[in-house]
């Protein structure tokens, strides 16, 4: 126990610069502002529909749908291995979109990015449970901040490249390369000795009554969503029907216009 307290205090410098590597080179993503044009150019040759209506939702409810068992179970597993997965699921997400054809393949591809989108909490969480509290500050700094920089470079080094005339398949590939390194940065990770849940001594809850708080806390943020995301659907299908009723109302009253009539 005291060698474990001495490499919290004395040993921080280490996972936090890691972690952070790993944060940019997570979030260097230059062709991520231009998925949209990329899928429905002649790389993918998809509809705006089909992006709009059978893709992104995807991507959105797979983060969704993910979230809430990723978080309560990162500290069962100790955090490392939803960090690594993490950089394995982007790096096939990206692989899908560069090599696979079809629509299945790009559902598939914002799958896996989905995935990867709700395992970050691993990465959000994974500091603390290897430095000691006093570090806290700095390393919540330190971390957020390589991921607000590696997004902004990835976004402007797209944006400068697309300038030039890279294609966007070239961009793509560019990602790639960047989010290949993530799965080895994440392997020099320090595996956690400890679980957040059990130092929490101020907080008089065994660890499985916290779960089950937890759990019930976002099972109930997931039912607001579902509620609200059926009701929009519904909401959506109602329109629909209506302009679908009142374009055969006026077609059926056109018909009924004498040839010669001007309206």
């Amino acid at each position: 126990m005291r060698c474990w307290s001495s490499q919290e205090r004395c040993g921080w410098i280490y996972p936090t610069v890691v972690l952070c590597t790993f944060g940019f080179f997570t979030m260097m993503r230059p062709a991520e502002p231009f998925l949209t044009s990329f899928l429905i150019g002649p790389y993918k040759n998809l509809t705006m529909e089909q992006v709009s209506r059978k893709v992104f939702p995807v991507w959105t409810y797979t983060n969704l749908f993910f979230l809430i068992p990723v978080f309560l179970l990162t500290d069962i597993f100790r955090y490392k291995p939803f960090v690594v997965m993490q950089g394995l699921a982007n790096v096939l997400a990206w692989l899908l979109l560069l090599f696979g054809s079809g629509l299945k393949s790009v559902q598939l591809a914002l799958f896996s990015y989905g995935l990867a989108l709700a395992m970050e909490v691993g990465y959000m969480s994974y500091i603390y449970s290897v430095v000691h509290k006093e570090h806290y500050q700095k390393v919540t700094s330190y971390s957020r901040g390589a991921v607000l920089l590696g997004y902004a470079v990835g976004s402007l080094l797209g944006q400068i490249l697309v300038s030039f005339g890279i294609s966007l398949y070239c961009l793509n590939v560019i990602t790639l390369s960047f989010l290949s390194f993530t799965p080895f940065i994440s392997l020099l990770l320090p595996m956690p000795r400890k679980i957040l849940l059990s130092r929490s001594p101020n907080i008089d809850l065994s660890p499985n009554s916290r779960y089950y708080i937890y759990a019930a806390y976002f099972a109930t943020i997931a039912m607001i969503f579902l509620i609200r995301g059926v009701y929009t659907l519904l909401h959506l299908r109602r329109n629909l029907s209506d302009d679908g009723s009142s374009i055969h109302t006026n077609n059926e009253r056109s018909s009924h216009l004498p040839e010669n009539s001007q309206l």
